[in-house]
């Protein structure tokens, strides 16, 4: 994700305005859901930053490459959730439902 930001340059010995592309960066919690013994647990695994934007594609590399999960069949969900904030209202917490039972 990408916003215009107002900069002044120097070019050829005079300052000039300009829209300058920046690209966001936001924090991301990811937690977990799985069934233990009959009960369902909900853990928070990690906060990460990441520009917004595929999101779930994230975690669902994430999981695989920490060896939570074997294949993406291991994932029952993935939900964004919690309050949208900001400027661009992005939820920036993933709730992620683990086929284990």
């Amino acid at each position: 994700m990408n916003s215009k930001y107002r900069v002044i340059k120097f070019k050829k010995n005079k300052f000039e305005k300009i829209d300058d592309l920046i690209s966001l960066e936001e924090p991301l919690e990811i937690s977990i859901k799985y069934n233990d013994q009959d009960k369902w647990v909900v853990s928070s695994l990690s906060i990460t930053m990441r520009t917004p934007g595929h999101d779930e594609d994230l975690v669902r590399g994430f999981l695989f490459n920490e060896q939570i999960i074997k294949n993406l069949d291991d994932i029952n969900n993935i939900e964004s959730i919690g309050d949208k904030v900001g400027q661009y209202k992005i939820r920036n917490k993933i709730l992620v439902t683990i086929n284990n039972s």
